[in-house]
C-alpha cells in the first residue's frame, strides 16, 4: 500500500476527481444553482429586519425546537423563543454596556456551540456585522481577519481565553473582550 498522504504539502488544496453526471443530472444541478429562472421577487426572504424574523418565528413557532447541541453527556435544547430572549439579552449588552452601534464588527473566537449562535444573533439584533473567525486558523490568520475586519468587540469561548491573550494586546482597533 501506498502512503500518498506522505508526499501531500499540507497547505495544498487537493481537488477530489468527479466521476461525470448524465446529462439529466446536470442539468438538474444547473437549474437548481440558477437563480434567473425564478421572479427577483421571490430569490430572497422578504424581512425587513433579523429582529423581526427571529421575534416573529419565536411568535410563532415559540416552544418548538430550534437547535439541539451535543457534546459527549452535555445536551443542550434551543427553542425558538429561547433563542429570541437570549440574543436579545445579549443584543441589549452589545448595545447599552459596550456601545456597539450598527455597522460595527463583531468576532467570535468559538466553535459550533449553542452559545456561538446567540453571539451571531444577538450582534444582528444589535445592527452589527458578525465576524467569523476560524479556530483553526493560526494566531496571526485570526489577528489579520479581526484587525482587517476593525472588529470592535471579541466575544471568546473559555477555553480558548488563554490562546486568545497572545493575540489581544496586537489587535489594535478593538475595545472590548469579552469571554462567553
Amino acid at each position: 500500500a501506498h502512503d500518498f498522504g506522505s508526499e501531500l504539502d499540507p497547505g495544498v488544496m487537493i481537488a477530489m476527481p468527479r466521476l461525470p453526471d448524465s446529462p439529466e443530472t446536470t442539468q438538474k444541478i444547473a437549474a437548481a444553482r440558477s437563480t434567473s429562472t425564478r421572479p427577483y421577487s421571490n430569490r430572497f426572504v422578504n424581512v425587513p429586519s433579523m429582529a423581526r424574523l427571529l421575534k416573529a418565528q419565536a411568535d410563532a413557532r415559540g416552544d418548538q425546537v430550534y437547535l439541539i447541541y451535543r457534546d459527549g453527556e452535555e445536551r443542550h435544547v434551543l427553542t425558538f423563543r429561547d433563542l429570541f430572549f437570549r440574543a436579545s439579552g445579549v443584543a441589549r449588552f452589545m448595545r447599552e454596556t459596550l456601545g456597539l452601534r450598527p455597522g460595527d464588527r463583531v468576532a467570535a473566537v468559538a466553535y459550533n456551540h449553542y452559545d456561538t449562535v446567540t453571539i451571531y444573533y444577538a450582534a444582528w439584533l444589535a445592527g452589527a456585522v458578525v465576524v467569523p473567525c476560524n479556530i483553526g486558523d493560526t494566531d496571526d490568520q485570526i489577528l489579520f481577519v479581526q484587525e482587517n475586519a476593525e472588529c470592535k468587540a471579541v466575544f471568546v469561548m473559555p477555553d480558548l481565553v488563554e490562546r486568545y491573550e497572545k493575540i489581544r494586546p496586537r489587535l489594535a482597533c478593538c475595545r472590548h473582550f469579552v469571554q462567553i
